[in-house]
């Protein structure tokens, strides 16, 4: 049995109290702050992949829409080949769905659906809300208000512009790409810290 007084001093014991429960709540905490930023980030992410899908697949739209309106179609009926080529890739030979396709899917119900042909192309624009995407139909609205003779060849000089762009999309997405490769170092050094911390906050105790 410990003393209770030491030459006449009344003595107190305490246990020390380990202050190791602190940490559990705290990482809690932590956690539970990052979720939404993950959730967020997410969101995010997808939406710059959709972007980016929508880039890279501009330059073959326009592309397309040249050689079908050189062929002799009008131009619902260009969009009309180019979502049924897209239509038998995806369902025949696997290809991934791409979000310009379904967009141009939503299109052609809209125009079936006797939409008038320029509020079709201007939602179709407006749910993209790209800007190459604006100025295609900028385009092809001016052509079909005042005539369609030209619009071929205003389609060839963006054919070209649209390559560019899709040159540098490809080349962003490529850098972007090896800078993502360093996030899992980062991780892996966050867990080592958690691993070091850890027991520092159990010698606390």
């Amino acid at each position: 049995e410990l003393p209770r007084e030491i030459e006449g001093k009344k003595i107190i014991f305490t246990e020390e109290q380990s202050r190791r429960y602190l940490f559990i709540p705290l990482l809690g905490l932590f956690l539970a702050l990052l979720l939404p930023l993950k959730e967020r980030e997410e969101k995010k992410e997808k939406q710059k992949e959709r972007e980016n899908s929508l880039n890279l697949d501009y330059s073959e739209l326009v592309s397309k829409l040249v050689v079908y309106l050189g062929a002799g179609l009008a131009l619902r009926n260009a969009f009309s080949e180019i979502s049924k080529q897209y239509s038998f890739l995806v369902n025949q030979c696997g290809l991934e769905n791409h979000p310009l396709y379904e967009e141009l899917h939503t299109l052609l119900n809209q125009l079936k659906s006797n939409v008038g042909e320029g509020k079709a192309y201007l939602d179709f624009s407006k749910r993209i809300a790209l800007r190459p995407y604006n100025k295609l139909i900028s385009v092809i609205e001016q052509n079909r208000k005042n005539g369609s003779k030209h619009l071929r060849l205003q389609l060839q000089v963006e054919m070209q512009e649209a390559f560019e762009m899709r040159k540098s999309t490809a080349k962003r997405l490529g850098e972007e790409a090896s800078t993502k490769l360093l996030l899992p170092l980062f991780m892996q050094l966050f867990i080592i810290m958690l691993i070091i911390i850890y027991p520092a906050m159990q010698s606390m105790g």
